[in-house]
């Protein structure tokens, strides 16, 4: 029987108590079509915030290259995510860590939550002097790169952080590898055009 959990704690709980947080994400034990949904959809939100946003206050013309079309933008996530996870699982595993991929692609879709909160928080910052914003938004990116590897070393029960920083970094090289390999591959993002 799958246990009751709070979202909204477990939500706060993930920047503060990040392996508690993963312990009790996991204990869920969600499907592989329920890890995926909540994936997309976080993608999905993210993408609609970042695109959204970026037409308010800059023009609909504000992005350009690989990143300029919002299903561009959600293909290279979700390609480079999906890659990542395979990384961090074999890695870890070849590191005698215990999580599977299964594992590993539900914390990473619980943590695209997070980041979306993240998100959130980071564009609320921007009426701020714009040092100050500088300030919080690398204290963001190192609070979230903080959660990720704890949410790792939860997952492959390492009790190591340096390891498990070491098992994220290597991860998330193969799933720059496995990007790059998807791009020349099949072209997805080439030029030609401008797309839409």
């Amino acid at each position: 029987m799958t246990p009751k959990v709070n979202i909204q704690l477990l939500f706060r709980q993930s920047f503060v108590e990040p392996k508690t947080a993963a312990k009790q994400f996991l204990a869920l034990d969600l499907s592989y079509d329920a890890i995926f949904s909540l994936f997309l959809a976080s993608v999905c939100a993210s993408t609609v915030l970042i695109f959204g946003f970026d037409t308010v206050f800059y023009g609909a013309d504000a992005r350009v290259g690989l990143l300029g079309s919002p299903w561009q933008f959600a293909a290279i996530v979700a390609v480079l995510t999906l890659a990542t996870a395979i990384g961090i699982a074999w890695i870890g595993q070849k590191m005698s860590g215990q999580g599977s991929f299964r594992l590993v692609m539900a914390l990473i879709a619980w943590l695209q939550v997070v980041r979306l909160g993240m998100q959130v928080v980071s564009y609320f910052t921007l009426i701020l002097p714009t040092l100050l914003v500088t300030f919080v938004q690398f204290g963001l990116i190192g609070w979230s790169f903080w959660i990720f590897i704890a949410f790792i070393d939860e997952m492959h029960k390492f009790d190591n952080m340096m390891k498990s920083a070491l098992v994220a970094f290597l991860g998330t090289m193969v799933g720059m590898l496995g990007l790059f390999f998807m791009i020349s591959l099949f072209g997805i993002f080439g030029g030609g055009g401008n797309g839409i």
